[in-house]
């Protein structure tokens, strides 16, 4: 990876201008996945797995009822109608989680609970709403067939059997399959400790009346959302002021809580954005102007070989650049195989314009027809409008060789609600 020293002055004579696709390289390259260890299964949801889950047992364990009902033997119901039920005495009951202790012998029904054990002798069980019950004995109103309404031991798992492969996102259906094997814990790769920084002297707490020149910090709030989407755990959000020396004690700080560090603002030419200007020991970043709209200055580095990303300042660009680069970052410690943004493609209804070689994200709406999903622009797309990021469904990526794109054209639109 290409790393300036940190302290170089506002003016960084060398930064350099560098590609979308070679900033993610760079960036993977330095984010490994974080070791595995064991998780209780109440912590494990959307936590990616590091082990083959391999059966220990057949799952049923035993015969076992699916209904509420009456075990019996089939055979004795052939003749039954509802207007010639045949009677059979009750012989006992069979509830839920003790062993059957009883037999069901040709002529005598018993009393079974759903997920009680079928005892000896049985090889149906009838719903009591097909039933007529009477003091000790039951009218059956219809044949059933054999087999019916029986859970037979081994038949959705047998011992051995492979449950689960690595690299699976676990779901709660994956919970359910591992606890029902008995398993408290299940062995997976962590969600990555994510500390978020948010730069400048304007910024002020939401709920605190402004001064003359301040504005509400809605990037704090939006990109600690964001990182826990993507999967991380937010351990630490902070807000320093335009001032090299808080900044790098906030980075110093940060990197003992966190696996990744990501900031906001203070990364651009401005004489105010003081990243270039943090002389710390330890402190190590490249300054890059990516080709990427909105957005453009990027910085990856490191604090104590903790990686570092700091994102532009204005809250479509923070947004969008954290898209494209802190979340393959996450996903990758996460042990994700996939890491690319979700996409779809969509036809595109307007024109749209695209100078300067950059990649550009737009924000759209989706509709659907017939032929797919329709993509139009969901507002004024200047860096600062969050309105018309809160009304997008996507962002649509237009190439950075497509200067001009006409409507009709087919292009990738990133998911947002599915990053």
């Amino acid at each position: 990876m290409l790393r300036y020293s940190a302290g170089m002055g506002k003016n960084v004579a060398d930064r350099e201008t560098i590609a979308i696709d070679e900033a993610q390289r760079r960036i993977l390259a330095a984010c490994a996945v974080l070791p595995a260890r064991a998780h209780p299964l109440d912590q494990a949801c959307g936590l990616f797995l590091a082990e083959r889950v391999v059966a220990s047992a057949d799952s049923p364990r035993f015969d076992t009822s699916a209904m509420d009902g009456f075990a019996v033997q089939a055979a004795d119901l052939h003749l039954a109608t509802f207007d010639h039920p045949v009677r059979l005495p009750v012989g006992g009951e069979i509830p839920a989680g003790e062993p059957a202790t009883v037999s069901v012998a040709p002529g005598v029904a018993v009393r079974i609970m759903t997920g009680a054990e079928i005892p000896i002798g049985a090889d149906a069980v009838v719903p009591f709403e097909l039933v007529r019950e009477l003091p000790g004995s039951a009218e059956f109103v219809q044949p059933i067939p054999e087999g019916a309404n029986l859970r037979r031991s081994g038949e959705d798992v047998r011992a051995g059997d492979l449950l689960l492969e690595p690299g699976l996102r676990l779901v709660p259906g994956h919970l359910g399959l591992i606890a029902g094997d008995g398993r408290a814990e299940v062995v997976t790769h962590p969600r990555p400790r994510v500390a978020l920084i948010t730069t400048g002297d304007e910024l002020v707490e939401p709920g605190i009346a402004l001064e003359p020149g301040q504005i509400w910090d809605s990037n704090s709030s939006m990109l600690g959302a964001l990182m826990e989407q993507f999967g991380g755990a937010l351990v630490a959000r902070e807000r320093v002021p335009d001032d090299a020396v808080a900044l790098a004690a906030a980075l110093n700080q940060a990197a003992a809580r966190a696996d990744l560090v990501v900031t906001v603002g203070s990364a651009s030419r401005g004489d105010h954005d003081v990243f270039a200007q943090v002389a710390e020991p330890g402190i190590e970043a490249a300054l890059w102007d990516v080709r990427i709209k909105p957005g453009r200055p990027l910085v990856f580095g490191s604090i104590r070989g903790v990686p570092l990303i700091g994102l532009p300042g204005n809250p479509v660009a923070a947004f969008v650049s954290a898209v494209q680069f802190a979340r393959p970052a996450i996903v990758t410690m996460l042990g994700r195989f996939d890491v690319d943004p979700p996409t779809v493609p969509a036809r595109v209804e307007e024109s749209f314009a695209n100078p300067g070689g950059r990649r550009t994200f737009a924000r759209v709406v989706l509709e659907q027809d017939r032929d797919g999903f329709v993509a139009r622009l969901a507002g004024p797309q200047n860096v600062a409008n969050l309105r018309t990021l809160s009304r997008a469904d996507g962002l649509l990526v237009i190439p950075e060789t497509t200067s001009h794109v006409e409507p009709g054209s087919v292009l990738d639109v990133q998911m947002i609600a599915d990053l």
